[in-house]
């Protein structure tokens, strides 16, 4: 999704590493996962520097030693540059460079990269966003927003004037 030099330049930090290693998720830094990029956010992190799974680690210095492939290294966590690569991140997640109405349904908008379950009903002025799952059985009334990478199972009513999702 995107690579520890796409990171690091979001950051304004300083690449140790592979430049052209790629990841695809986030997760906490003392996740028991292997992959993905992890960011030092408290002092208490830097605890699990030694045993992190994660590719491509942001923090202060002290990342220098851990076993990840590549460390970016910033003089302390910048808010914004923090939330450029957060955005970044969920632009490319769920495809939202790529928005499309793919609904046959007048007053309903479906985004693309969807999978919609049998017997499903949804009320004018539903927005079904890029990249959600919805299971069978599944009635929306009016007015609804289903977010972005939402996950809805089987046998569901969702009442009118709602938003779906965390992001």
């Amino acid at each position: 999704m995107f690579s520890a030099l796409d990171i690091k330049t979001l950051m304004q930090g300083t690449l140790y590493g592979d430049p052209s290693l790629r990841v695809d998720t986030i997760r906490p830094i003392h996740s028991p996962l292997v992959g993905g990029l992890s960011i030092v956010m408290t002092p208490g992190d830097l605890l699990h520097i030694p045993t992190t799974g994660a590719d491509i680690i942001i923090g202060p210095e002290e990342i220098i030693s851990s076993n990840a492939k590549a460390k970016i290294v910033v003089d302390y966590l910048n808010v914004n540059n923090l939330n450029k690569v957060l955005r970044y991140y969920k632009v490319h997640k769920y495809r939202l460079f790529e928005q499309e109405n793919t609904s046959t349904i007048p007053d309903v908008y479906i985004g693309k990269h969807c999978q919609i379950g049998m017997n499903c009903h949804f009320m004018p002025g539903v927005k079904i966003m890029n990249c959600v799952t919805i299971g069978d059985n599944v009635a929306i009334h009016a007015n609804t927003v289903i977010k972005e990478g939402t996950i809805i199972g089987n046998d569901v009513i969702i009442d009118s004037n709602n938003s779906i999702g965390n992001l």
